[in-house]
C-alpha cells in the first residue's frame, strides 16, 4: 500500500512546520511512523488564479526537506499547468528541482538557489524582481494572510499599498533588462498587473 498525503489544507506562505500548519504536521508525523511509503502531493500555485501573486518561494525548499525528515518517499508538486505563465514559475521549478535532486540545497529555504537562479535568470532585472519578491512577503505577514491553494484579486494581502510597490519594483525589471533578459523581465511584471486590472 502507498499513502498519498495531500497538502491542500496548508497555509503555503509558511513551512509546514509552522503553526498555522499543526494539522498536516501532525498527519505527517502520523503516517511517518506507520509507513516508508508515503508520497505527497503539494501544491505551490494558485489553482483560482494563475497569475496572482502566490509568494511561497522561501517554502518550496524548507518543504522539501521536511519530507525527507519525515521518510517520504516521493514527492509530487503540482505547479502551473495549462498556461505558459504564471507567478515566478520558472524559479519554483528550478528550486523544486535542485531541492528534490539533492535536498541539502534546501538549507535556509533554499535561499542560495533562489539567488542563483534570479541572478542568472534575469541580470540586471535581479534586484528589482528581489523587491518584488520581498513586498507580497512583507504583505503576507503584514496581513497573517492564511495563504490557500486558490484565491483570487481580493485577498487580503494585496493591499493597494504592496501591489503599487509590487508593480514599482517590477517595472523597474523591465526597464533594467536588456537582450534575453527583457522577455523575462516582462513575464514576471505579470501578477501585480493582474490585481490592478
Amino acid at each position: 500500500v502507498i499513502i498519498r498525503l495531500c497538502t491542500i489544507e496548508a497555509d503555503f506562505a509558511r513551512p509546514l512546520t509552522h503553526p498555522n500548519n499543526a494539522p498536516f504536521n501532525k498527519d505527517m508525523e502520523a503516517w511517518a511512523k506507520l509507513s516508508d511509503r508515503t508520497y505527497i502531493w503539494n501544491y505551490i500555485t494558485n489553482f483560482g488564479n494563475y497569475f496572482v501573486p502566490f509568494p511561497n518561494w522561501r517554502v518550496i525548499a524548507a518543504n522539501i526537506a521536511y519530507f525527507k525528515q519525515h521518510g517520504v518517499a516521493g514527492v509530487f508538486e503540482e505547479g502551473t499547468y495549462g498556461t505558459p505563465g504564471g507567478d515566478l514559475v520558472e524559479l519554483k521549478d528550478y528550486v523544486i528541482s535542485r531541492a528534490l535532486w539533492n535536498v541539502s540545497y534546501a538549507v535556509n529555504g533554499g535561499e542560495a538557489l533562489i539567488d542563483e537562479f534570479v541572478t542568472g535568470y534575469y541580470g540586471g532585472a535581479a534586484p528589482h524582481v528581489r523587491e518584488y519578491m520581498k513586498a507580497m512577503e512583507a504583505s503576507v505577514q503584514a496581513t497573517a494572510f492564511y495563504m490557500h491553494e486558490s484565491f483570487h484579486v481580493d485577498a487580503a494581502f494585496l493591499t493597494p499599498s504592496a501591489v503599487l510597490r509590487a508593480a514599482a519594483a517590477l517595472n523597474s525589471a523591465t526597464a533594467a533588462a536588456t537582450g534575453r533578459f527583457a522577455p523575462r523581465a516582462a513575464a514576471a511584471s505579470m501578477p501585480p498587473m493582474d490585481v490592478a486590472l
